[in-house]
């Protein structure tokens, strides 16, 4: 959801940004399409998992100093932050773990446990009524009602978790850009391609994507491993461990519309009739060539009939990207609202010297919206009184592994009782 002039705003890709307020109707139809220049590949299926580390691994491995006290910050701890970022390693630059046993992409992994993502292996482990006072600073309570026995130095084994996946790229695949997705991982995971060191991911709750064109191995094996130390809290609540949401793999021509590519905007709303603002970054990753391309964008209504479109031509060095703005008009168009949340469609087409080569959605809805101090809430001038509730992101008996259904069932009955509103 991005904010716009004169208090009217779209939503479209950014919404998956919004940790807090969240009016739940904007949940309504929100995914991005493929089409076929452009695959997303679900890598949840089939992956291998092992509790601890191995004896070689190093310190240049689990090395990654942060503050004492991840859940509530203060400006110490920002000062510490900014000084302990000059003494961090980088894990791409120095190779991290690269000749761990565990990454080798010849590991024989058979006797680790098969399970599929998303996973969450601290709801797995057994309760401990045991009374402590943790050994670290993360925690300032006593555990009084039974706990897991995880975040916490003490509890070494349980604390790391092991990930590998083995799947095929098929020789056609050659010459794609070809990139990772992973949606949530707890926490302060080092990720392995094909046995290439390709980063870091430390938050707990925040998306993050790779490159791995460079590392592909088309048609034949490639091996994703993934460390997973989850020793540290960010919050004073149950948080799990371990890739607990989907794993994607994305698969495009080399000149595309950028990961989380396309932004939004109006500039101006008068009665049903929207300017709309768009930015959208386009991408060469063919190498050496400098290339001839072209941007199309074409709304599209709920019915999938176009209603503007437009076209810019554009030159790309190789390695640039490019943030392309463009504006279109919509008259009469349909206003999103809670109780009718009516979605447009972006449609992003790219080609390249003259030929399709990406193509990219992003649903959104056209709306205002207002915060008042003194008078509440106003959705497309229509006083709106919010009504909703905090939920954590777990559930009982899965932990922090939701399925995608129990996501839409809890969906589904905040609605039946009334919300309009969701906390995350």
């Amino acid at each position: 959801m991005q904010k716009t002039p004169r208090g009217a705003w779209l939503f479209g890709e950014s919404f998956k940004l919004i940790r807090y307020l969240s009016i739940l109707g904007l949940l309504a139809g929100y995914s991005i399409s493929t089409a076929a220049a452009r695959e997303r590949v679900l890598l949840d299926s089939s992956w291998r998992f092992q509790l601890g580390d191995p004896v070689d691994v190093t310190t240049n491995v689990t090395y990654y100093p942060e503050i004492s006290y991840l859940p509530k910050l203060n400006q110490s701890d920002l000062n510490a932050e900014t000084a302990l970022q000059a003494t961090r390693l980088d894990p791409v630059a120095t190779h991290a773990g690269e000749n761990v046993s565990f990454v080798l992409p010849g590991y024989d992994d058979s006797g680790w446990r098969q399970l599929d993502l998303p996973h969450d292996w601290a709801v797995e482990l057994p309760f401990t009524n045991n009374n402590y006072l943790p050994s670290n600073s993360d925690t300032n309570k006593i555990l009084q009602h039974g706990d897991k026995p995880i975040h916490d130095p003490m509890f070494t084994t349980n604390n790391i978790g092991w990930y590998r996946h083995t799947f095929t790229l098929p020789a056609g695949d050659a010459g794609k850009a070809v990139w990772l997705e992973f949606d949530g991982i707890y926490r302060n995971a080092l990720i392995w391609f094909n046995g290439h060191c390709i980063g870091r991911d430390v938050s707990g709750y925040g998306s993050i994507h790779f490159d791995v064109t460079p590392y592909i191995n088309t048609g034949g094996a490639n091996v994703l491993v993934v460390r997973v130390d989850a020793t540290r809290v960010e919050g004073w609540f149950y948080e799990g461990a371990g890739i607990y949401r989907h794993v994607w793999l994305m698969k495009s021509d080399p000149v595309h519309v950028a990961h989380w590519g396309t932004f939004l905007a109006t500039t101006s709303l008068v009665g049903s009739n929207a300017t709309l603002t768009l930015q959208t970054t386009v991408t060469n990753q063919s190498g050496g060539s400098t290339v001839n391309a072209s941007l199309t964008s074409t709304i599209l209504d709920a019915n999938s009939n176009a209603v503007t479109t437009v076209t810019s031509n554009l030159t790309l060095s190789a390695g640039q990207g490019l943030v392309v703005t463009q504006t279109l008009a919509v008259a009469n168009a349909n206003l999103w609202s809670l109780d009718s949340p009516y979605l447009y469609s972006l449609v992003s087409t790219v080609t390249n010297q003259g030929l399709a080569a990406d193509v990219y959605t992003t649903p959104f809805g056209v709306r205002t919206i207002s915060f008042d101090g003194v008078n509440g809430v106003f959705v497309n001038g229509k006083h709106v009184e919010i009504q909703g509730q905090c939920n954590h992101q777990d559930h009982a008996g899965v932990g922090t592994a939701l399925p995608d259904r129990l996501q839409y069932f809890r969906i589904e009955r905040l609605k039946q009782m009334g919300e309009n509103a969701y906390r995350t």
